[in-house]
């Protein structure tokens, strides 16, 4: 428990008072602080997350896109296990590109490699009709 004490001046010429109280606060002041910089951090660490984990878009041209999945069919595909995100475990067939050859917005070439978690987006019609998909489920049957 923690009683705290408050001292005041009735004027600059008279001598300090001192008032007791029996005010208690339910934690004490190291825990109060730790509190205050948990908070902090938490903080801190949301705003890192935002900044790390925001999303960029690159483009594919048709061509590049015909070039990478030319020589891949549904037997060249790779078995591939990953965890869910509450430890499950999760098989599926993916494609055995390693890098994807790509256009950032400026038109400078880049090289991503290829995980699970990179999506493709299509656009395609006259009404510019959008679908999403995982970059490595993905494999051409026909051609474009």
């Amino acid at each position: 428990m923690l009683v705290v004490s408050f001292r005041f001046q009735k004027s600059t010429n008279a001598k300090p008072e001192t008032v007791s109280s029996n005010f208690s606060i339910p934690t004490d002041i190291d825990s109060f602080d730790k509190m205050k910089f948990n908070f902090k951090s938490f903080i801190i660490c949301i705003g890192l997350s935002f900044l790390l984990n925001s999303c960029t878009t690159y483009i594919i041209p048709l061509d590049s896109f015909k070039q990478q999945f030319s020589k891949i069919d549904s037997t060249k595909l790779k078995r591939v296990t990953v965890k869910g995100p509450i430890g499950e475990l999760h098989v599926y067939s993916a494609n055995p590109i390693k890098t994807i050859s790509c256009i950032d917005k400026k038109g400078n070439p880049i090289q991503l490699v290829n995980k699970p978690s990179i999506e493709i987006r299509f656009t395609y019609g006259q009404k510019n009709t959008k679908s999403i998909f995982y970059f490595d489920r993905i494999f051409v049957n026909d051609s474009l």
